[in-house]
């Protein structure tokens, strides 16, 4: 049935507001409206929660009047909890992890024998682990500035900073960075040849190192208190952010905004690991840690606010890893578990 729409008002708790109607000789939405023999009326401006609204329109000559109040907006339901997926292994240390593509994840962690151990997901199936040697004083950590590239950083027996680096055919040797370290490295990447890498030092303070693509810089206190090793991301261009847990066992962040470091913040919680970053989106991030009942638990930042802390479930026996596959909305999630295994998960993003 063809629809007309004559005068049409819409009033919120008495006050007249500025309304639109379409009918069905709209040239887009017609063919829908008449159908249906319907019309939209609707105000220029969102409803708002408590508001009384009386609706009156004239269609094909019949007049129509009704009211409703806005009541409380329903939250989405929470996610699914995690299912998690065995890697296998003897881990020591909890894991590292970075992606150059929607179908490449590549996972580092310390075996038995102190040396570093590869796993990588090639969209269909994981490898099997495979040695990189070294001998590391604590867990990995690993980023990929573009495809085919990777690089690693790890503490030595020295506890100076250690890295080495793959660009799709072979592993570099390892190169030493110096500094007297008291924690595992953190380390983002916002371009190619372009990488941060975070430490605790000796006066539990935060320390940040750059390679520019030509050269690395000294070491940059940062202040803080750190009772973990770091995690860092990149959310987009010259943008880093930073995760440590502080001395109040609680999540601390700062960020590099283009500019200059961000004050330290807290997301709270009680964290018994490291936490860890990661970032599907710019501006958008995700933080994981363990919390007291050795579980992992998330928050989100979306780019306006901070969401509260949901847990993953199950019992693990390291902190979490994280990385979010490029160009996707998929975080992959791994921790190690009490068979001392590696773990895997797939969640969404913030």
């Amino acid at each position: 049935m063809s629809t007309v729409v004559g005068a049409h008002t819409i009033t919120a708790n008495g006050t007249l507001l500025d309304t639109c109607a379409i009918d069905s000789t709209n040239s887009t939405l017609g063919s829908y409206l008449k159908a249906r023999g319907g019309v939209i009326v609707m105000p220029r401006q969102p409803l708002q929660n408590g508001v009384r609204y009386a609706v009156a329109v004239t269609v094909n000559g019949m007049p129509y009047t009704w009211s409703f109040t806005v009541g409380p907006f329903a939250s989405p339901p929470p996610p699914p909890m995690a299912v998690w997926t065995s890697l296998g292994g003897v881990v020591t240390s909890g894991p590292g992890v970075s992606s150059w593509g929607a179908n490449r994840v590549d996972a580092f962690a310390r075996g038995s024998d102190n040396s570093l151990y590869q796993n990588t997901w090639n969209g269909t199936a994981w490898s099997g682990w495979a040695g990189l040697g070294g001998v590391l004083t604590s867990g990995p950590s690993a980023v990929s500035w573009s495809a085919n590239r990777i690089d690693v950083f790890v503490r030595g027996t020295d506890n100076q900073l250690y890295h080495r680096y793959s660009d799709g055919t072979r592993w570099s040797a390892w190169g030493g960075l110096g500094g007297v370290h008291t924690s595992g490295p953190g380390v983002a990447s916002w371009s190619a040849g372009r990488l941060d890498v975070f430490v605790r030092g000796t006066d539990d303070g935060l320390y940040h190192k750059v390679w520019d693509g030509l050269r690395w810089s000294a070491w940059e206190g940062l202040g803080g208190g750190l009772t973990s090793d770091p995690g860092a991301v990149s959310s987009a261009v010259n943008r880093v952010g930073v995760v440590v847990r502080g001395t109040d066992n609680a999540v601390w962040t700062r960020s590099w905004n283009g500019s200059g470091w961000t004050s330290w913040t807290t997301l709270g919680g009680t964290a018994t690991s490291a936490p860890a970053m990661a970032s599907c989106a710019s501006g958008h991030f995700d933080v994981f840690v363990r919390g007291t009942d050795n579980q992992i638990y998330q928050v989100g930042f979306t780019g306006a606010s901070w969401s509260g802390w949901r847990a993953l479930g199950a019992n693990w026996t390291s902190g979490p890893s994280a990385v979010c596959e490029p160009g996707t909305n998929t975080i992959e999630l791994f921790a190690s578990g009490t068979d001392n295994a590696l773990w895997t998960e797939s969640v969404g993003g913030s």
